[in-house]
């Protein structure tokens, strides 16, 4: 009887536990890859200095037609984007 309960109750729970989170794991990857292949793209379509604002414009429609995330979440992920792509210019900074 207890068998039974777990194999019909507690283990297909498990199951939709571990599968949400693969989801939301695999979606949110997705959506990192996608956001910095966007920002490249924005770097190349907007060359001229001062132009942040049209560069971040142009990444975050693009990625909110393609995903449904909250603006807070996408800002965070473009930032951070932003700033792998700076890294090697920064650290060159650092050492002059």
């Amino acid at each position: 009887m207890i068998v039974d309960i777990i194999l019909g109750a507690v283990v297909p729970l498990i199951l939709l536990i571990v599968a949400g989170y693969l989801i939301k794991t695999f979606r949110n990857n997705e959506v990192i890859k996608w956001v910095g292949i966007a920002v490249k793209a924005a770097e190349q379509i907007y060359s001229a200095s001062g132009q942040g604002k049209e560069k971040f414009e142009y990444v975050s429609k693009w990625i909110s037609e393609k995903f449904k995330i909250s603006e807070a979440d996408l800002k965070n992920i473009i930032e951070s984007a932003v700033y792998e792509l700076n890294k090697p210019y920064l650290e060159i900074e650092k050492k002059e």
